[in-house]
């Protein structure tokens, strides 16, 4: 690389620079050839050469925890927690099933309109899925409230979405699902690195002086994964990809048929919770926060973040 030779067993004649070619034939001769002694100035010679070339400086651990290289992570940081929502705009006209995914407006929108005509189970879904998309908005908080009450949806304690006046809610709700997950990975990747530098010195690949930046790295890495993952909890399922709602109570069934009279299928009240795992002809397996986990038919849920 420092000479910019292209093949892995180059000849003499590979090299640009003279006193290299005769360095590397002699080199060559005495270690191929029969009885042929290395010239006793080479070692000299070679390092004289090398220092003419400017060898690259050894990587200093210690630049990964200089500032310069901080400043995109404490900026995000920053960003994240004292961003203030943006204000709702107008609202437009969204027609029932066409909301597309992670479209927390149109979804601000249908809830509107079905709370507008006392819908209050598909109002307070699509408020849900609204809130959970765009928590820091004063506007889907207040809707959410209030539809979530008018239709008796439970909270989080019930198997549902949070609720703004919950403890968990009020934490939950200072930053959407996304941001909580990537202030964790972020947390934990930084406890990471400080947990290296501290193993380097422990075996004296480093010095002293990068401990003391690293343990504070290390530290505030740890208190930022923790609060990502209480974040996170405090969503629940809804934090996950394939997370969905139910908008009306429907059986949770054992297999995707559909059997009058089965007393034995749990009845899951509308405003329950879970992730979908698998479809199966108009069929979705949901498991629950609780664990319980069964068949449903498409046109009871409504997904939060994808299709």
């Amino acid at each position: 690389m420092l000479l910019k030779v292209e093949h892995a067993a180059p000849s003499a004649a590979a090299f640009g620079h003279r006193e290299w070619a005769s360095l590397w034939d002699e080199a060559e001769r005495h270690l191929y050839g029969r009885n042929v002694a290395l010239p006793a100035d080479w070692q000299a010679r070679a390092a004289t050469v090398l220092a003419a070339h400017d060898a690259p400086a050894r990587f200093d651990v210690r630049t990964v925890f200089a500032m310069r290289n901080l400043y995109p992570a404490v900026a995000l940081a920053i960003a994240l927690l004292v961003a203030s929502p943006a204000p709702l705009p107008a609202a437009h006209p969204t027609p029932h099933g066409s909301v597309m995914p992670r479209d927390w407006i149109g979804h601000y929108d249908l809830a509107r309109r079905e709370a507008a005509a006392k819908r209050w189970n598909p109002a307070a879904a699509q408020a849900g899925i609204a809130w959970v998309q765009h928590p820091r908005s004063a506007e889907t908080t207040a809707l959410w409230t209030l539809a979530a009450r008018e239709a008796g949806f439970g909270g989080r304690s019930a198997g549902g979405l949070p609720l703004p006046m919950e403890t968990r809610g009020r934490w939950a709700s200072l930053l959407p699902p996304l941001a909580w997950q990537v202030m964790a990975l972020a947390g934990l990747s930084l406890a990471a690195i400080a947990v290296a530098m501290m193993l380097l010195r422990r075996f004296g690949h480093v010095s002293r002086r990068p401990i003391l930046p690293a343990a504070i790295s290390g530290l505030a890495g740890v208190v930022a994964a923790a609060a990502g993952l209480s974040g996170v909890d405090g969503y629940g399922p809804p934090a996950m990809a394939e997370a969905a709602i139910l908008w009306r109570q429907a059986p949770l069934r054992d297999l995707p048929v559909d059997m009058p009279g089965n007393e034995a299928a749990i009845m899951l009240a509308p405003g329950t919770a879970g992730y979908v795992d698998r479809t199966f002809l108009g069929w979705v397996h949901l498991t629950h926060a609780d664990g319980h986990s069964g068949w449903l038919r498409r046109e009871d849920l409504l997904s939060i973040w994808r299709d």
